[in-house]
């Protein structure tokens, strides 16, 4: 059955210069042969999964989409308008790494439709970009931030992340202040996780990193909210700052309101309701069932009842404007309470707030949020 809403769809672009030390990504290095097979089995995909839908979303993902050469974009775009219908006003996100741009790249991704760019500068501090691995420097994020302008890009975000190894806040807070400056329309703001797997997670157990500790942490992350607030940006979802309502990201929007999405290509995850299922994140295994016409899903996740009830939670209460607790009742059958057993607790001590009908974070909830999750989950 085809939705009557319009869907999003992500596409995953695993290819990168390098990988970087902190990454747990799927992606691998890039070559032109690997690129030319990669979408051959992409397309391949879309075409077995799709059912002429609607979409208002296209989100290119990576690993390094900005990496991949124009012809092949070009492709990925053709056949997306062969099988969707594209809804007016679509939204067409694409990460990008600074060190991956020219005027050329930019003329063709305006052509092609591509309306909303995020910049992976993640640090204005080339001490910062060298300890992450980066292969940008920071004259590189200024250069490709006044190009895309240049070009007419009226969407852009800048990603920064925070809490790296040795980082001194003023640190922090200078490279937030030089995104500010360039009047972005939209900010993001990760605090560095160390995952297992990668390069920083081997370095961090022998102890040859040293992190901020949790109250720095929090500190950077309390002064980033309020000086973001203070110089017009809304906080519209945990990590997410932007310039006005038109500006937040409508694609991610989707996964934080349960909307059904597609995703395509290794490691990439589909929302299908009552269905969350994963791609094979394993290139080889993905490329081997797209040749036996078989759709290379790894794993699926059914969210019916009570589980439906806590994803939805956990996803809502990620946005700023929290949760109406008569919607939630309506739908789930259920008080909130049931599903978060310190409510009360989390109340009163100011980790959400109630006005009116609605629940929601408060700026100290917000930096405890991994703790008041785990009572969800």
């Amino acid at each position: 059955m085809i939705s009557s809403n319009p869907i999003g769809i992500y596409i995953h672009i695993p290819f990168c210069v390098r990988k970087c030390p902190y990454c747990d990504f799927v992606s691998f290095r890039y070559s032109k042969e690997e690129e030319e097979r990669y979408i051959s089995h992409l397309l391949r995909e879309i075409d077995m999964k799709s059912k002429g839908e609607t979409i208002d979303t296209i989100y290119l993902g990576g690993g390094t989409p900005s990496i991949l050469s124009l012809k092949g974009l070009e492709k990925i775009f053709e056949f997306i308008q062969e099988k969707f219908k594209l809804s007016k006003g679509v939204e067409i996100s694409m990460e990008v790494n600074p060190g991956t741009v020219d005027r050329e790249k930019i003329k063709v991704w305006k052509e092609l439709g591509i309306n909303r760019i995020s910049i992976g500068a993640q640090s204005f501090i080339e001490k910062e970009l060298k300890i992450l691995g980066r292969i940008h420097d920071t004259d590189d994020i200024y250069k490709t931030f006044h190009m895309l302008r240049k070009a007419d890009f009226k969407n852009i975000n800048i990603d920064l992340i925070y809490s790296l190894p040795f980082q001194e806040q003023e640190d922090f807070y200078f490279s937030l202040k030089e995104a500010v400056k360039l009047n972005p329309e939209h900010i993001s703001i990760y605090n560095l996780m160390i995952e297992e797997g990668t390069l920083f997670y081997k370095m961090y157990l022998e102890s040859k990193i040293k992190l901020p500790d949790s109250d720095m942490e929090a500190e950077m992350f309390s002064f980033a909210m309020n000086y973001l607030k203070d110089n017009g940006f809304i906080h519209y979802e945990i990590s997410n700052f932007s310039k006005n309502e038109n500006y937040k990201c409508k694609h991610n929007l989707k996964y934080w309101n349960q909307e059904k999405y597609y995703g395509f290509g290794v490691s990439a995850y589909s929302y299908d309701p009552p269905v969350r299922y994963g791609n094979c994140r394993n290139l080889y295994v993905y490329y081997g069932k797209i040749k036996k016409g078989i759709l290379p899903i790894e794993e699926r996740e059914f969210l019916t009842g009570d589980k439906l009830a806590k994803d939805f939670l956990f996803l809502r209460l990620r946005l700023m404007e929290g949760i109406s607790k008569k919607e939630f009742e309506n739908r789930f059958d259920k008080r909130i309470e049931y599903f978060m057993k310190n409510y009360s607790v989390f109340l009163e001590n100011g980790l959400i707030k109630e006005e009116g009908d609605r629940v929601a974070l408060t700026e100290k909830g917000i930096l405890l949020a991994n703790e008041i999750f785990q009572d969800i989950l």
